[in-house]
């Protein structure tokens, strides 16, 4: 009987703590910034330039891509010891020309700004002291801000679109500041590194 007893215990204080432990993490605030490289809409990009489609005028010589570094900013709140809720932004841009061989001038070119906005969520897969293992999910709209040159003119358009990121590979490692490493599918970037700071 008394074996039986200090059993339950037992199983209560560990109950206990563990449940005081997952409480403290509840509700536990995060902000994130980063910085990714070539993501959906640059690699959309690097295609049209790679396969020729921007410009097939004559006497084009070369044809130019270049993505930029996509900032990216986030707050997170964590719902238990597992799962985190939240809300982010990224800013993107990419450029690709195409330049005559005789006189070396633009002869066409085509600049995409696409800020984008998400709400989504961290979905922690393991976690041993201060490395964790996670995936990174969400959706959201993106606004294109296009402008195209041609034929001596710049031509603008904006227009909308549902976005939607997919990094089911995240690395961190640290306590209240923390590095990580992140790859996916997205706007951020195939590859989104940063830190991570618990407010």
């Amino acid at each position: 009987m008394k074996r039986i007893l200090s059993l339950l215990v037992v199983i209560v204080l560990v109950f206990g703590t563990t449940q005081n432990a997952v409480a403290q993490e509840r509700g536990e605030w995060s902000f994130r910034g980063g910085v990714g490289w070539f993501s959906v809409p640059d690699f959309i990009g690097a295609l049209v330039a790679g396969l020729g489609s921007i410009d097939t005028s004559e006497g084009v010589t070369r044809q130019e891509f270049i993505p930029l570094l996509n900032p990216n900013v986030g707050i997170y709140c964590s719902m238990n010891d597992w799962f985190s809720l939240g809300t982010s932004f990224t800013v993107g841009y990419s450029t690709a020309k195409t330049v005559m061989a005789d006189t070396g001038r633009v002869n066409k070119s085509v600049s995409v700004l696409y800020p984008s906005v998400y709400i989504g969520g961290i979905s922690k897969y393991y976690s041993y002291g201060k490395f964790s293992i996670y995936g990174l999910y969400g959706v959201g709209a993106a606004l294109y801000s296009v402008t195209q040159f041609s034929d001596g003119e710049n031509r603008h358009q904006l227009t909308f679109s549902p976005m939607a990121d997919v990094y089911p590979i995240g690395l961190s490692y640290g306590g209240q500041v923390s590095g990580f490493i992140e790859g996916g599918w997205g706007s951020r970037g195939f590859v989104n590194v940063g830190v991570s700071v618990k407010l």
